[in-house]
């Protein structure tokens, strides 16, 4: 019985998650989230809860979807403490470092140039 108690419809599940019902339906269409389904009615627990808050949290990386479903994939199969899942995600989590570091530099090279000519303008209206 107290596993039946800690099982949610969906309109419950997106209230407490934050979500929306069209996200929810694509994470589970792209088999981040899998539903127990009773009687054609899905159902969630605070697993699904957890599911949604790391798929949040990864994406707040800047990992894609893709990447993610990946790393769920392995998960499921092999387990949370699998090395082959460990060097995936931190595969994932370097190669999006590397992302940020070259978005960085080239924003940094903006701001450089802006600077130099918003002072060479300033020189010519002085």
């Amino acid at each position: 019985m107290g596993k039946e108690m800690d099982q949610m419809r969906i309109g419950e599940f997106i209230c407490k998650a934050g979500a929306t019902k069209d996200t929810i339906r694509h994470y589970e269409d792209l088999g981040l989230i899998q539903s127990k389904q009773a009687n054609g009615t899905r159902r969630y627990t605070d697993k699904h809860l957890e599911d949604y808050e790391v798929i949040q949290e990864l994406k707040g990386y800047g990992l894609k979807l893709k990447d993610i479903q990946l790393i769920f994939a392995m998960k499921n199969n092999y387990g949370c403490g699998n090395s082959e899942l460990i060097k995936e995600a931190h595969d994932s989590l370097k190669l999006q470092l590397d992302v940020l570091s070259k978005e960085e530099e080239e924003l940094r090279n903006r701001r450089i140039k802006l600077e130099e000519l918003v002072r060479s303008m300033h020189e010519l209206h002085n």
